[in-house]
């Protein structure tokens, strides 16, 4: 699983082939399982943080 955070512009996060865009303060949990993308259509900085079952 990851954490998106959108420090500052914006991006599309596509999950399985569908978009979600997200402005900066916006965060997002993507299932480890599922198919995804960042799409940096305009410059933007993320904090991206993966979290791991032991």
């Amino acid at each position: 699983m990851r954490f998106i955070y959108i420090v500052e512009g914006k991006a599309e996060v596509v999950i399985n082939k569908n978009s979600t865009f997200l402005q900066k303060g916006d965060s997002i949990l993507i299932p480890g399982n599922e198919e995804s993308s960042i799409e940096a259509n305009q410059p933007f900085k993320m904090l991206c943080t993966t979290i791991k079952k032991e």
